[in-house]
């Protein structure tokens, strides 16, 4: 798997790569990394790195409904293609309100995850 070393010391190293799609961080030795490329195997002994966003998000959004979003969405006279057109910050809000979620609450929700346990890098 090719990667991209963030940061190397005392012989190891932050590397990033991506599967499917998704980037993961993880600190390995750095004598696995050969060429820019840690081989598959050896990318599962990665200790990870960061938060678990999707658990937390999955949390601080666990009352959203499509439902929701489409009446707010029309509270904010979002009804068709050329009104999110015309209007897309009208929509940003929309969306922003329905899930209530501001960097106020996203750091209340990580720090808690901390807390209880999760793994913050």
């Amino acid at each position: 798997m090719i990667v991209r070393v963030i940061n190397a010391k005392s012989q190891c190293a932050l590397i990033e790569w991506s599967e499917d799609g998704t980037l993961y961080r993880g600190t390995v030795p750095e004598e696995v990394i050969i060429d820019d490329a840690v081989r598959d195997d050896l990318l599962s002994i990665a200790i990870r790195y960061g938060l678990d966003w999707e658990h937390i998000l999955a949390d601080a959004m666990e009352n959203v409904t499509p439902k929701i979003i489409s009446n707010n969405l029309h509270k904010a006279g979002i009804w068709t293609v050329n009104d999110l057109r015309d209007n897309p910050m009208a929509a940003l809000a929309a969306l922003q309100a329905t899930y209530g979620l501001d960097v106020s609450i996203l750091l209340r929700s990580a720090e808690t995850f901390v807390k209880s346990g999760g793994y913050d890098g």
